[in-house]
């Protein structure tokens, strides 16, 4: 059976600088079939519009006209022609076997969405792996594995897939109607879930289908990665669970619990603002619109019922053509190339260039090179390099630590 076509889903907001490596590290995609990208601009005000001129012909570029993630998502679904409609954020890199191991999991016909493991910015420590979520929108702790015995229409504790590594079959998405423009940010991903569960489809957890997102800032954090704008948190939270939630508890208790959820974050803030991560004017803002965007949440909930959901996808809706997106890598064979640098500037300098050589002959070449800055990973044309710290470890240690650590990220990945 032949691999099907994909299209690959990036929604962006003045992220150029993060847009363009994502871009770039489609190219070394390992895949046996045929997959398009297209890319949704939200109302960016920074260099975005600049970066995307050169990749005009090979990806479909898309508007949005608001700062809503939801719609965002929405019209990328609408302007896509694959039969798989996967999403990718603009600050994450994908490892080459991302889409084939995401996309394998489609192979059962009852399979409506599937996701992976995401890794942060280390590319060690994990982001998600298989998260579970409630009917009020809440996280449970996480049993390690997948839980296909909690996916069933209606059930309270779902697994959750994460926005920056999720995969659609096209039919699924036609019967529920896209993603609920009510969700602006946070909870969209898992609103479209607890749908998908809800109308009888299959969704999976994939072991593996790896990649790496970086957190880059935004609108709602800053670069140490701590939110500074809440509003949408609070208000999609009591949104989602009296939507989710009447089935289980009493619309007062929801209503409590929603208030409780405010103040939760109301003490994150003050803590903040005490370790010096927020400004005050952060903590004064929030605590005037708190009790609003609880109010707004939940009159929105009332207002579209129970069963209804606003998002605006034309059922059936579908590009006009598809559109191949070009890589370097021919086909879902891999050859892995890695490379050591030695200590100075010099060495690394040459190493990458050797490296960027390798990688433009379609091999996947991994880079370990020392930093004082503290083990993380890079992407740069075409070359994985894994910068392990040597402050406080001689150069010998770390080179011997990064080894391990691609030692078994190959094997994850290949899993």
């Amino acid at each position: 059976m032949s691999a099907p076509r994909v299209s690959i889903v990036i929604n962006t907001l003045n992220r150029a600088e993060s847009l363009g490596t994502t871009l770039e590290s489609l190219q070394w995609t390992a895949y046996a079939g045929e997959f398009e990208v297209v890319v949704v601009n939200g109302p960016s005000t920074d260099s975005t519009e600049a970066l995307l001129a050169p990749w005009s012909d090979r990806v479909v570029l898309e508007r949005c006209p608001v700062a809503n993630l939801s719609v965002s998502r929405n019209i990328g679904i609408a302007a896509s022609s694959g039969e798989i409609v996967a999403f990718i954020d603009d600050d994450a890199v994908p490892e080459p076997e991302w889409l084939g191991q995401l996309v394998a999991a489609f192979d059962d016909p009852l399979v409506g969405a599937a996701g992976g493991y995401v890794l942060d910015h280390t590319g060690v420590a994990y982001q998600s792996t298989y998260a579970l979520f409630t009917r009020l929108g809440d996280p449970v702790a996480s049993p390690g594995r997948a839980s296909p015995e909690r996916v069933f229409p209606y059930s309270f504790t779902f697994p959750h897939l994460i926005g920056t590594n999720m995969a659609f079959r096209r039919t699924a998405l036609d019967d529920v109607g896209g993603f609920d423009e009510q969700y602006e940010y946070y909870l969209d991903d898992t609103d479209l879930v607890v749908r998908i569960i809800d109308r009888g489809y299959d969704v999976r957890q994939v072991s593996g289908a790896h990649l790496h997102h970086r957190f880059a800032p935004s609108t709602i954090r800053d670069h140490r990665r701590v939110a500074r704008h809440r509003y949408p948190v609070v208000k999609n939270h009591a949104y989602f669970a009296l939507r989710h939630g009447l089935a289980f508890y009493d619309e007062g208790t929801i209503i409590d619990e929603q208030r409780a959820f405010a103040h939760m974050h109301q003490v994150e803030m003050v803590q903040a603002v005490a370790d010096g991560l927020i400004d005050r004017d952060d903590l004064d803002r929030f605590l005037q619109y708190r009790d609003e965007a609880v109010d707004t949440g939940l009159r929105a909930a009332r207002a579209v019922g129970p069963t209804a959901h606003r998002g605006q996808l034309p059922r059936g809706a579908r590009g006009s053509a598809f559109r191949r997106f070009p890589t370097i890598v021919e086909g879902p064979e891999i050859v892995r190339r890695v490379l050591v640098a030695g200590p100075g500037a010099a060495s690394v300098a040459a190493a990458r260039e050797r490296g960027r050589a390798l990688a433009a002959e379609g091999q996947i070449v991994h880079l370990i090179a020392p930093t004082p800055h503290g083990d993380h990973i890079d992407f740069d044309h075409g070359v994985w390099i894994s910068a392990v710290d040597v402050s406080t470890t001689p150069w010998r240690a770390a080179r011997a630590r990064g080894a391990r650590r691609l030692t078994e990220r190959f094997a994850s990945t290949s899993a």
